[in-house]
């Protein structure tokens, strides 16, 4: 028998009265496989270093952010990519908002029932152990699964009460904890992704004039905990073009596209606090190529002086008037290469400042969560003071 540590681990595999999993015993050369999120920004964002990274198979991520954020439209490109591998998607669908049409016909997902399977729970325990029983057939080839989102994670209690009623104090987000300590392991075993979205909110209660505190994330501390990664996407600037409208069939200023600011706030299998920004095109998705354009103008990678946009001008490269002249001419088929050489170049690095935004997120949610504890032991001690001076009048 081999000595040290191989030797330990041999006899506990060997001993019968512990029971060992198979899998407890960690192999020395596992790595965490990364699927693509449909934006080359973002997967750049999410490797180490100058590697290209992506979502964690068998990880659990949160993306937050406000409304109109493009939340559901990462989602969807997201399962868009583990349909290309073969693989099949679960969308819990808890708002009853997905836009099918927009999924098939402007991301082109297949939504075969075969591979795509949308559920609207009533609740979140419904939804939440549906998902555990999905999970149990392994011939089911589960690649990712989206909840979409937390906010709209309404426990049954609630649901069942009337409008008024005083629900248990912080009931969602330990019925959520519960569920995540239970379904860190299964997606694991399973290699399945899980993909949250989460709402982000007004704390009405929060002081102006405080650092941080203006907006929260619901669903508890255990989401932050579990994650092993957490992106932050934030609508930047809605973009329009001049075109017909079909209403009043006169030429306006029609809604194009949205740029969106991604940040890394968490990242345990990459680098953590980056950001950059993609493009958003309404009714098609993320707008890679233009994504690519306009951060290697602003990383410099494309020089820029005045209206004339050059790369690599004295060694086979461009020297082109006009933004749109420039895009055109990079998205030609015979200069794809050219257009994959500026990506590759396109480095992110840690933003100190983003470091420091989620320092204060992070003190933020405990605090809530500090003040949530405060309350359920402070309403506990107050029914247990009730239950004893109940006067037994038999």
């Amino acid at each position: 028998m081999a000595g040290g540590l191989l030797g330990i681990m041999e006899s506990i595999k060997k001993d019968k009265d512990l029971k060992v999993d198979a899998d407890t015993f960690v192999d020395p050369n596992e790595v965490v496989e990364k699927i693509s999120t449909g934006s080359i920004i973002i997967d750049k964002l999410l490797g180490k270093g100058s590697t290209i990274g992506g979502i964690g198979r068998g990880r659990m991520t949160e993306v937050f952010g406000l409304e109109s954020s493009g939340k559901t439209t990462f989602a969807l490109s997201l399962c868009k990519e583990f349909q290309k591998i073969g693989e099949n998607v679960v969308f819990v669908d808890f708002e009853a908002a997905l836009d099918r049409d927009y999924a098939a016909n402007g991301l082109g997902l297949d939504l075969s029932p075969e591979r795509f399977m949308h559920l609207r729970p009533q609740n979140l325990e419904e939804g939440v152990n549906i998902v555990d029983k999905i999970l149990e057939y392994k011939d089911a080839n589960v690649g990712v699964i989206v909840m979409d989102s937390v906010k709209a994670m309404i426990p049954k209690t609630v649901m069942d009460g009337l409008v008024g009623d005083e629900p248990p104090m912080a009931l969602q987000a330990r019925r959520i904890g519960q569920w995540l300590s239970k379904i860190t392991k299964t997606i694991k075993d399973t290699n399945t992704s899980l993909v949250l979205l989460n709402q982000m909110t007004k704390n009405i209660k929060s002081n102006p004039y405080q650092s941080g505190g203006e907006y929260e994330t619901p669903g508890g501390l255990a989401i932050r905990f579990y994650a092993s990664t957490r992106i932050e996407l934030k609508g930047v600037t809605k973009e329009t073009v001049k075109a017909i409208n079909p209403i009043t069939n006169k030429e306006e200023d029609m809604p194009d596209s949205l740029k969106v600011r991604a940040s890394i706030i968490k990242n345990k299998i990459g680098d953590p606090y980056r950001r950059a920004e993609f493009f958003i095109k309404y009714g098609s998705g993320i707008d890679n190529k233009r994504s690519i354009l306009d951060m290697a103008s602003s990383h410099g990678i494309i020089k820029q002086g005045g209206a004339w946009y050059s790369y690599r001008e004295d060694s086979g490269g461009f020297k082109i008037q006009g933004e749109d002249a420039m895009r055109e001419f990079l998205l030609r088929e015979e200069n794809r290469g050219l257009l994959k050489e500026i990506t590759d170049k396109l480095i992110f690095k840690q933003d100190p400042a983003l470091k420091e935004e989620a320092k204060i997120l992070e003190e933020q949610e405990a605090n809530m969560e500090r003040k949530m504890t405060k309350k359920i032991s402070s309403a506990v001690k107050t029914e247990k003071a009730k239950e004893k001076t109940v006067v037994n009048l038999e």
